[in-house]
């Protein structure tokens, strides 16, 4: 526990130096100097400052188009500077036109086990888009809801059910960041590297959330790069630790 308190400690401060405009080295850290981490709140990251500006001021279904299609068709940035003043119509015919039918991706990776013709194009267009109008009437009628119970229904609507349970959690919390009656600091699915770095620290999520006074999504989202954190010390150099060989989780 002491190490992860360390590593939230060090990567936060790391954050606010390089927001204030102080030069390199923002640690001594030789891990936290060396390799890249996501930030403890994942509000902070670049992705989902550039993503929350990118939909500022548009209506609740072209936010969700622009959240989705960020999500699903992007490992990076471009995406977004491509799509962020589009129409919807102009979204839908951009990715048409423009994204690779089988480009390698976290989608094509979900379903290449069991529909190998699935593709980033034909995932947005014919299972996401249509899905859309009806994901806002959903959102639209809470009163309130925790972000598990929202991941729940957005997972149902689309109806890939836990396959693609990671993705919706990112797009719920994006869905949380602009209120929408989502409780920010309520329960939240907790994701398979969390799950790693609570059982590197040896403690349950409730002792955790006592001692850090973080919100569960910071918790799952810190936990993730802690348990990358860890690894990168024990001297993993694969640059995607999740393919480690670990012990079966469930």
């Amino acid at each position: 526990m002491k190490d992860y308190l360390y590593f939230i400690k060090e990567r936060e401060s790391i954050r606010l130096k390089k927001e204030s405009g102080l030069l390199r080295p923002w640690t001594e850290d030789k891990i936290l100097h060396k390799y890249k981490f996501c930030n403890i709140d994942r509000k902070n990251d670049k992705g989902t400052q550039t993503l929350l500006s990118a939909i500022d001021g548009k209506d609740l279904l072209h936010q969700l188009y622009i959240i989705f299609t960020y999500r699903i068709a992007s490992s990076g940035l471009d995406i977004l500077q491509r799509i962020e003043n589009l129409s919807i119509e102009e979204i839908i015919t951009y990715i048409y036109k423009n994204v690779n039918g089988y480009q390698k991706g976290f989608v094509v990776y979900q379903f290449t086990s069991y529909e190998k013709d699935m593709s980033v194009k034909r995932y947005l267009i014919e299972y996401v888009y249509p899905k859309l109008k009806e994901i806002e009437d959903k959102i639209k009628s809470y009163k309130y809801i925790t972000i598990k119970e929202a991941t729940k229904d957005i997972l149902d609507i689309i109806n890939f059910k836990r396959r693609l349970l990671f993705l919706i959690h990112q797009v719920t919390l994006d869905l949380s960041y602009l209120d929408n009656n989502i409780d920010i600091d309520s329960e939240c699915e907790i994701g398979i590297g969390a799950i790693r770095g609570l059982r590197l620290i040896g403690e349950d999520l409730e002792t955790v959330k006592a001692k850090t006074n973080l919100n569960y999504a910071q918790i799952e989202h810190s936990l993730c790069e802690y348990y990358k954190y860890a690894e990168r010390k024990k001297g993993n150099k694969k640059r995607n630790v999740y393919n480690l060989k670990t012990k079966k989780l469930f």
